[in-house]
């Protein structure tokens, strides 16, 4: 079935040749069938008909991402998102990308920017909970868990930050009742983490 639609995508491009929509269509099944690299040539083609396609430029940048060619998504993304600067989505897989390049104080701007298009997004308050433990700003970082569970009261990571939190901020009593709150939701809490909270709790 998706190699008929991959067929007829090709046959409507033939006949369109300078149509971006088809491009696109065909890019994106390209992708689902996992020919990347066709799909990746498609796209690219598409963006010489339309450099300010921005569908396109956000799904080529999810697509390197994806291959883990991280720079080549940023650059894509960031394309999209001066055509767009309204994206969510492309804010937040921005932020994705700089945190796994260690660029946190990128990674979270561009989360902060996703929220204020989408403040509903508890997936992306708990990794900007993250970047900032990473960075060590703990009492922020509780905040964007807590703005998380208000959207997703049972968000089991946003719990487990929440835990981690508070644990360096040597608040050993929360810490530990948040991770067994995960644990309960059935999150993988790490073991270590709550042997050594009950070890300082009862020195």
């Amino acid at each position: 079935m998706a190699k008929e639609i991959i067929e007829t995508l090709k046959k409507e491009l033939a006949e369109n040749p300078q149509s971006v929509f088809a491009h696109h269509r065909l890019g994106l099944a390209l992708w689902r069938e996992g020919k990347i690299n066709e799909a990746i040539e498609v796209l690219k083609k598409a963006l010489e008909i339309d450099p300010y396609a921005y569908d396109v430029r956000i799904n080529l940048g999810t697509i390197y991402f994806q291959q883990g060619d991280l720079d080549a998504g940023i650059r894509e993304t960031e394309q999209a998102l001066k055509i767009y600067p309204r994206s969510a989505e492309g804010w937040t897989n921005l932020g994705l990308a700089f945190f796994e390049q260690g660029r946190l104080e990128e990674a979270i701007s561009a989360y902060r920017k996703a929220l204020e298009v989408r403040p509903g997004m508890a997936t992306t308050w708990v990794n900007l909970s993250t970047a900032l433990i990473e960075k060590g700003e703990y009492q922020e970082a509780i905040e964007a868990c807590n703005q998380a569970l208000d959207f997703e009261p049972g968000f089991s990571v946003a719990l487990n930050n929440l835990a981690v939190a508070y644990f360096y901020l040597e608040d050993y009593q929360e810490a530990l009742k948040y991770l067994e709150k995960a644990r309960e939701l059935g999150y993988p809490v790490s073991e270590e983490l709550v042997e050594e909270i009950k070890k300082r709790l009862s020195s």
